[in-house]
Parts: structure tokens; sequence; C-alpha cells
């Protein structure tokens, strides 16, 4: 990395610069003549304010796996620095990770007054975890709660960096609750060893709405967007014209519904839109479901190389870390990804219209589901 010397301001400019509006400084500029402006920069936290000698970085970019993570030479960036200097890293807005967490916590400890980046980094980047139940979670670099939702954000085990995750109750679980309808115990039957394929076969075969057949996932209560133990799912508009395909393809879309229902309260909660999703869990393997979960989300979705085994990888992470092998920011990079699926637009209006529906069904219902609870109560 090559790098000139720059001129730094005095000290007690920046500290009055740091207690000037923003407005009032561009105004202070124009009557300068000073002329330009810098668009399109937000906050990552809002209400945060900086000033400091700009120190800027242009970056080189190329195809992933151009390059290793030690020839990102972060740590050099902060080396040329010096404390109250403001990083800037012209990435000529390419998305490609410049920046993260670990690095954020070491320019923390270095003094750094603030960071700009025209590119992107590596907060936010969120996963869909399909289990027994389900949830979406993302890294970020703020504490914050959400009470009315039950959303917040978590001490995570990466230095200064946060996780926060909306999680709801049933997932995997109403495609094993199915299973057992379609193949009663108490008749005798059980499931052949290939029942997720045939399923699969099944929802694949089912065109999307499964023929105005709705499931709702709440067969053991809800705990976000809404936390109501109370309440209960099941099939929602079943005619006659309904049978074994149309419900399995309508397990696969209420939970990917559900999950939309609550991805609206994690994006709010982080004032962003959270695209693309690595998606794993035991449901990941099914691509028809990978599929439904695009289509339903309308946002990319990339599937986990092997990704029953994701918790276990991710412990592994966090050891090699602990044992200096790689860091934090290696991370990402070490995630296979075995298949991407992009959202199918002609399924978008039916997916719009059922996910309209799905609150209005849980606001008019939530209180039948309650008095039946308190009727049947031991």
């Amino acid at each position: 990395m090559e790098s000139e010397e720059i001129t730094r301001l005095p000290a007690a400019l920046i500290q009055g610069l740091g207690g000037i509006p923003t407005p009032t400084l561009s105004d202070a500029l124009d009557r300068l003549g000073l002329a330009g402006v810098l668009g399109g920069i937000r906050p990552v936290v809002s209400g945060l304010r900086c000033a400091g000698t700009a120190f800027t970085v242009a970056e080189v970019t190329a195809e992933l796996g151009a390059y290793t993570s030690e020839e990102f030479q972060r740590e050099r960036m902060l080396d040329l620095t010096e404390p109250g200097d403001v990083l800037v890293i012209d990435n000529s807005g390419r998305p490609i990770s410049s920046w993260g967490g670990t690095i954020t916590f070491a320019a923390k400890n270095h003094g750094l007054a603030g960071l700009v980046v025209d590119g992107a980094v590596r907060d936010y980047e969120a996963h869909i975890y399909v289990g027994t139940s389900s949830w979406v979670l993302c890294h970020v670099p703020f504490k914050k709660t959400d009470i009315f939702h039950a959303i917040a954000s978590l001490p995570s085990s990466i230095p200064g960096r946060y996780f926060t995750a909306n999680e709801q109750d049933m997932a995997g679980g109403c495609l094993d609750f199915l299973i057992k309808v379609l193949y009663p115990e108490a008749l005798g039957q059980r499931p052949p060893e290939d029942v997720y394929a045939r399923l699969d076969a099944l929802a694949a075969a089912t065109p999307a709405g499964a023929d105005g057949l709705m499931f709702l996932p709440w067969l053991n209560g809800e705990k976000t967007p809404v936390d109501d133990e109370t309440l209960r799912g099941g099939f929602y508009n079943m005619g006659l014209n309904h049978g074994a395909p149309q419900m399995v393809r309508a397990v696969y879309e209420g939970v990917a519904l559900n999950t939309r229902w609550v991805l609206t309260y994690l994006e709010r909660f982080v004032g962003r839109r959270l695209d693309p999703l690595n998606i794993i869990g035991g449901g990941a393997r099914s691509e028809v479901w990978c599929q439904v979960f695009a289509d339903v989300l309308g946002r990319t979705i990339r599937q986990v190389q092997d990704p029953l085994q994701a918790n276990a990888r991710g412990a592994a992470f966090i050891a090699s870390v602990a044992l200096g092998e790689i860091t934090f920011d290696q991370v990402p990079d070490l995630v296979a990804i075995a298949n991407t699926f992009e959202p199918d637009d002609h399924n978008a209006p039916v997916y719009d219209g059922m996910f309209a529906e799905l609150e209005k069904i849980y606001r008019a219902n939530h209180g039948i589901h309650r008095r039946l609870q308190e009727l049947f109560e031991d």
C-alpha cells in the first residue's frame, strides 16, 4: 500500500467544527466559494456526528477470490492514520465488502473519529434458519430494543458487534406435523424413508398459492412479531378442491409468509433491506422450499452448502478465531454457497396478495384462539 503525507487540521479547529450543524457549515463553505457536495452518504447508526482530518484510501477490487484476506491490508490502513482522523474508503460504490466488525473494534481502540465507506460493509449480512422453529438473524453495530415486537440486539461472539434476531415458533415442525396427518400412526401407517423428497415433488407440481389454500404456522403459539402463546394455526380457505398436493405447498408457503412477516419488522429494526439472505437448517436442504422463500420474500436466497451442519461450522469458526488461525472478517468468505435462488416475478402478485391477508387473519382470529384455549384449560 502506497501512502502520501497529509496535512492534519489543528485539534482546536476540529473540535470547533464538531459543534457546528452540518447545514451551517455548508452555508459557510458556499460563501467562501468552496463548491462540492457528497451525495448518498447515510449513517449506519442515526444520531451520531464526527469531525476530523479525512484520510482517504483508494481500494482496488476484483472478482471474489482474486485477493487473499491478507492482501486487503485493513490493519495497514489503521497504521497510517492517527487518533482523531476520519478514514474514508473509496470503493467506487461497488457492492464488495470493505469493512467489518473486528476491524471496527480495532479502529475504535485506535481512536478514529469516524469511517466513511463508498462501498459495502459486512454488518447486516442476514440468514434464515429453518429447523423445527425458524429465525432471521443478522449482526448490527448498535444496542437497541423493540419491546412491541420482542426484538433486541444482544452481545455476540464478535467484539464490538451485536446480533439481532426475530424468531417464529414453528417452521420445519409444521412439515413434520403434516407428515403425521398424511401418514397417521393410529391407522398403522408409517411415512416412507424418502418422505421429504415426495413432499418436495408434490409442492413443486402445485402452482404458487396452492389453489387458494393458506397455511398458518402458529401450531404452538408465536413469539415474534406478536408474542401470543394462545395463537393457533392450521389451513385457511380449504375447499373440496384441495388435497395433499395443495396442503404440502401451503405449508411451505405458510412458513415463508410468516417469515416475511418476521422479516418486515426486523428490517424496520435495522433500518435497511436485508438482501441477499443465506438459508441454513434442515429445511434449507429442500431446493423447492428455498425457491418458495425467494418468491415469497422477494429476496435472493443463498442455500449454504450442507446447511444442516451450519451451527457446527459456526462453532468451529469461532474456535479458529480464538486460536488465531483466522479472523472474523474472513468467515463470510469461508461459507460455501451451494445454490442461489432468485425470486420469480410472476409469482409476486399471488404472494403479495396472500401476505396482505396474513396479518388481517391474525387480527380477526387471535381473540377466538385465546377464548378457545381458555375454554379447554385444565
